[in-house]
């Protein structure tokens, strides 16, 4: 399902880039980013702020209609990450929490993150029934900032603990990009009649884009490039489309742009590294130069001795003294 609000977003359908290159984590130069896999689920926070901020600025302009829709998307995707957080038996996915619990002294359960769930549920009870089952723009205007600035509260908390956690695992060399795609991805997978994950990607660039750089920081390139991390060539050639077509043609350009960058970038550190060592050899193409020990001045050398004894050595040897030659 593309969102309500996509007609801000422009359309395109050339193909795409399917080439996949280094994804070892290795950082990139100053210039070129290094792409984050665990954006998927850290900027998954920017996309329930920015739908949020947009549902309240319809209900602002009395625009309930599409403040409806826009609520509608942002409930699957924000119920679609929820699971990704606590798991889902259904298929095997043990979700962040778990790995936090696991990996970084229980700061999931320390930080009562699965009980804030809980009452996060209970505020969003509320506003279903005034936007789906019993619509009620009144009552929607009184509820709907209530449960934002909850949900607000909420999204810091999580930040605040999760993120020093998932740091914590990154120092201590765990595998983050395999943990999230056998443990977080599958939730988006697991259920293919339903397309989470295509709703997920799509929903999620279409959000970020309205809301991208308001504050200095790439949501967008920084997701996708996260997701094109934990890709296959064969996914990247599927979920590269369903970006596309999410995005501006601008905007894509500029995601696009930032993955062929960091491809060549890791292309030029291999071959560097596999390229033989290179001998310095003379103009002539002889064999390498090997640089001589200096030739001694000669010019400077000491005097040399003679070889002849001193006459009066000699003259005490074979009496050749004064006194013999009278």
């Amino acid at each position: 399902m593309v969102s309500s609000m996509a007609s801000v977003n422009s359309t395109s359908t050339a193909n795409t880039s399917s080439s996949k290159g280094s994804k070892d984590g290795s950082s990139g130069s100053p210039g070129v980013p290094k792409p984050m896999p665990m954006a998927i689920m850290r900027n998954a926070h920017e996309v329930i702020r920015g739908a949020m901020q947009d549902i309240q600025e319809m209900l602002d302009q009395d625009d309930f209609e599409n403040a409806r829709k826009l609520w509608h998307e942002l409930h699957r995707f924000t119920d679609l990450h929820m699971a990704m957080e606590e798991g889902r038996k259904g298929c095997n996915a043990r979700g962040i929490f778990k790995l936090v619990d696991e990996h970084a002294d229980d700061a999931a359960k320390k930080g009562k993150l699965r009980h804030s769930h809980e009452t996060l549920y209970e505020l969003e009870e509320d506003v279903v029934d005034i936007f789906e089952k019993a619509p009620d723009m009144d009552r929607a205007k009184d509820i709907f900032p209530i449960f934002r600035k909850e949900n607000e509260a909420h999204l810091t908390e999580e930040e605040d603990i999760l993120m020093p956690s998932i740091q914590k695992m990154m120092k201590q060399g765990l595998p983050i990009k395999q943990y999230i795609k056998t443990d977080i991805l599958p939730v988006l997978t697991m259920k293919e009649d339903k397309h989470d994950l295509e709703f997920f990607i799509r929903f999620a660039n279409q959000v970020l884009e309205r809301h991208d750089n308001v504050d200095g920081k790439p949501r967008v390139r920084v997701f996708d490039h996260g997701l094109w991390a934990l890709a296959t060539a064969e996914e990247w050639k599927v979920w590269s489309v369903w970006i596309k077509e999410s995005l501006s043609p601008e905007k894509y350009a500029e995601v696009e742009g930032v993955i062929e960058a960091f491809e060549q970038e890791q292309e030029a550190k291999k071959a560097a590294k596999e390229a033989p060592p290179v001998e310095s050899v003379n103009l002539r193409g002889k064999s390498p130069v090997r640089s001589k020990s200096p030739k001694r001045d000669t010019k400077s050398k000491s005097p040399k001795r003679s070889s002849s004894p001193p006459k009066s050595f000699l003259g005490k040897m074979f009496g050749m003294g004064k006194a013999a030659a009278s």
